[in-house]
This record gives structure tokens, C-alpha cells and sequence, in this order.
């Protein structure tokens, strides 16, 4: 009984209003880069062929959830989409080369075949909210 007003709270239907911050291209792809770089993902991806799809949607469950922050947070002109996505892979590469390269282990791949690998991470996120990514070699 002591703690009925809880039960109150929960039955209250609470309406909670988002307005969305304009901020500039640079604090947004800064964001969208911390987003990739220090999000809880695995960066270590292994080589065994039945995992690696599962290691796919494992991070894209995680960072959707950042890239859905992002979008609800702030607005993002159209034209910048790609770019946060784009941006995010950069942080995960530099997480990726962070790392200590797993090439020589058999229980992980090495960093450029995890980057190769990844980029269905990035464009699979990027599908989801209807755009269209390609990656070029100045990432």
C-alpha cells in the first residue's frame, strides 16, 4: 500500500515531446563518428562463416540504436544522411584499427577483412531508413 502512487505513475499516460536541435554539419558528423568509434560494438569479427552474419546484425541491433538517437535528435538534412552513416564507419575503423590486428590468430580475422566485412553493417543501417550509401577509398 505504501508504495501505491507508483502504480498511479505507471498508469498515467505521459505524452513527451522531442524538439529536434539544428546543430552544423560538423558537430553532426562529429557525433555520428563518436557513435561508431565508442559504441559498445565487437570489433573483432571471426573467421568462421556461420558467425559472420550473426556478428553483422549483432552490431547493427547496437548501432541502430545510436543512429536512431541521432535522427531523433537532431535535424539532418537530406543531403547529409549518407554522411553520418559514412561517418560512423569511420569511427569503426578507427576502433577497428585500434585494436590489435587478429590476422595471425584463427580465432579472429584480420583488420582490413573486418572492414571489408563491416561495411554491410553500415549500409544495412543505412537501408533501413531508406538511403543509399557507397563507400569510396578516402574514408
Amino acid at each position: 500500500m505504501f508504495f501505491s502512487w507508483l502504480k498511479k505513475m505507471d498508469d498515467r499516460q505521459t505524452a513527451r515531446t522531442t524538439v529536434k536541435m539544428e546543430i552544423s554539419e560538423e558537430v553532426l558528423l562529429k557525433e555520428s563518428y563518436r557513435a561508431g568509434r565508442f559504441s559498445p560494438t565487437n570489433s573483432e569479427c571471426p573467421p568462421a562463416p556461420d558467425i559472420i552474419p550473426v556478428w553483422i546484425e549483432n552490431n547493427v541491433q547496437i548501432l541502430e540504436k545510436y543512429s536512431d538517437r541521432l535522427f531523433e535528435k537532431y535535424i539532418i538534412p537530406p543531403d547529409l544522411e549518407p554522411q553520418v552513416f559514412l561517418s560512423m564507419y569511420k569511427g569503426f575503423s578507427d576502433l577497428v584499427h585500434s585494436c590489435p590486428d587478429g590476422k595471425n590468430s584463427p580465432f579472429c580475422l584480420g583488420s582490413e577483412e573486418v572492414l571489408s566485412i563491416s561495411k554491410s553493417i553500415f549500409t544495412t543501417l543505412a537501408k533501413k531508413r531508406g538511403i543509399l550509401i557507397e563507400f569510396t577509398q578516402e574514408l
